[in-house]
């Protein structure tokens, strides 16, 4: 089987890509941006068959092969932007690379994400304090899904065609399963959940002839009606998560199946040239724009940069060609003594840095922080958040509330009860108002959930169809993300849909208020979180 060259499949991978980035910028609009890992995966999982079929024809196919081929296209990029990461921006700011002591091996053997998943780390957690690798996550889930994919392959190859599309059908089922049912911040980082993108790809491989006489008649239309729907998806996902991740798996899928056929691909044309040298530098793009994003944003905290996201990009970009120059041509000049002295040095200077970083990525104000969000989940679930027979008010909310624990449960004493933990997103509210089998004896509902960025139109119905009786007040969010000013406008229409809401403006009271925060500037310290309860309690008051 002769391989081909697809600039098509480059202009997906660059697609993809640009909508990680662009999701990632500090000022990012793009909240269905992150479906661009979805995208990489389906694309990974198409080209695995695709290449491993064509090995078999050409008997070349064996474990040793396949593992060699891929470990000889990923790790060595990988290592050599770890290194440079770790060794400029930990020079310019050690703290930057706090836990990369305890992060470091799960980074190089691709179990990141279950990592992440150990440290209580979600995705959508506060930006500023990110990991600077914390985005590799979905390459340790790409890992992962290459180990066991020739154990797949050897399983299907003693199959009939019915029975390998009944295989594929029920993992993709499973694999859906597990995305719907885990918590949101597990979902999104675990092995299971994230297969099904994997195997629509295969699937679309599977079925490439039967997708491809499909659009031989008006191939042209077909296929940009098809990109345009996937794009759609990316740029307003209206649906729950799971759900547009299916639909936008799908639709790449049927896309890679179309344009797999270098006579549809002519008649397509829906490459562009730029597009596609986007897409073939898009693993390295991937690589770097983090650890650069996340420099930009610490050095530039304090200010607020009106084309901030422009000359992000523009960062981004610079710094990845740069690293892929440098990378080439240290590649070509291996046997210089000059390229093996300034790589030693820079080992010796990376495990310095390493070893003289913080145990902890953040702050000690922010150790402070830890701290005492257990010592206030310990004080919850011991008893100590009881209340009188009168119960009057119900606190829901994440880490920013969960901190002033004590601050409200002594400014509302015996009338409130606080339900607050780490990590929590709205899309979580509805579940957690069923928890609660006595929510008909509350008055008043208080909710403080946004920090972590998912805000769905269907999370937020199904909240107040359980709390339609009720007074519901919701505190907007103070927290120098992407996210938080679309957050913030969603929540500020919310009085205008329900009646019954009541918007408690925390941004706008604690905006000019930097004394109030922790250096995330997201986390109360002691006199912002007296200053929040304060606050709130003015307004139900």
């Amino acid at each position: 089987m002769k391989k081909i060259y697809s600039k098509e499949i480059d202009c997906f991978r660059g697609i993809a890509v640009l909508a990680v980035i662009f999701y990632h910028l500090p000022n990012s609009k793009l909240p269905g941006g992150l479906q661009g890992v979805t995208i990489f995966f389906v694309v990974s999982g198409f080209l695995m068959a695709k290449n491993t079929i064509r090995d078999e024809k050409n008997r070349q196919f064996s474990f040793l092969h396949f593992y060699y081929k891929r470990i000889k296209r990923i790790y060595p990029f990988l290592l050599f932007s770890l290194v440079v990461s770790i060794f400029i921006l930990g020079i310019s700011n050690i703290r930057l690379i706090g836990n990369i002591r305890s992060e470091l091996p799960s980074l190089i053997f691709g179990y990141n994400n279950w990592w992440q998943l150990n440290q209580g780390v979600s995705y959508f957690d506060s930006y500023f304090n990110a990991s600077l690798f914390k985005h590799y996550w979905s390459l340790s889930v790409k890992l992962q899904f290459y180990l066991i994919w020739p154990f797949l392959f050897i399983v299907i190859k003693r199959m009939r065609r019915k029975q390998v599309f009944y295989l594929i059908y029920t993992l993709i089922f499973v694999s859906i399963l597990f995305s719907l049912f885990l918590p949101s911040a597990k979902a999104y980082y675990h092995t299971v959940a994230k297969l099904f993108p994997f195997l629509l790809g295969v699937w679309g491989y599977f079925n490439r002839i039967t997708i491809g006489r499909f659009f031989e008649q008006n191939t042209f239309s077909k296929i940009w009606l098809l990109l345009l729907a996937s794009l759609c998806l990316i740029l307003f996902p209206i649906f729950p998560y799971t759900l547009n991740e299916l639909l936008i798996s799908i639709c790449f899928a049927l896309l890679l199946a179309s344009v797999d056929d270098v006579n549809i691909a002519k008649k397509t044309k829906i490459a562009s040239t730029k597009l596609s040298f986007v897409g073939k530098i898009s693993y390295e793009l991937y690589l770097v724009h983090f650890p650069v994003l996340i420099a930009l944003t610490n050095l530039f905290k304090h200010y607020h940069l009106k084309y901030l996201d422009i000359a992000s990009l523009f960062t981004v970009f610079l710094c990845t060609l740069l690293m892929i120059t440098f990378f080439r041509k240290g590649v070509q000049k291996m046997r210089s003594p000059k390229i093996w002295t300034a790589m030693a040095l820079m080992m010796i200077g990376v495990s310095v840095l390493v070893l003289r970083a913080p145990a902890n990525r953040l702050t000690a104000d922010q150790n402070q922080l830890q701290s005492l969000l257990k010592e206030n989940s310990s004080k919850a679930s011991a008893g100590e958040n009881q209340l009188s027979q009168e119960k009057k008010i119900l606190f829901i909310g994440d880490s920013v509330m969960l901190g002033a624990y004590q601050e409200l449960k002594e400014t509302f004493p015996k009338e409130a009860l606080v339900d607050a933990k780490e990590s929590r997103q709205i899309t979580a509210l509805p579940e957690i108002l069923k928890e609660h089998k006595d929510l008909v004896s509350y008055r008043q509902i208080v909710i403080g959930l946004g920090t972590n960025g998912v805000l769905t139109d269907d999370a937020i119905e199904q909240t107040m169809s359980l709390l339609k009786d009720k007074k519901v007040y919701w505190v907007n969010i103070k927290a120098p993300t992407g996210w938080q000013d679309t957050i913030n406008a969603t929540l500020a229409k919310l009085p205008n849909q329900y009646s019954n809401i009541t918007m408690i403006d925390w941004y706008s009271e604690s905006k000019n208020h930097p004394e109030f925060f922790y250096d995330d500037e997201t986390h109360l310290n002691e006199s912002g979180r007296t200053a929040y309860a304060k606050y709130i309690a003015s307004v139900i008051q």
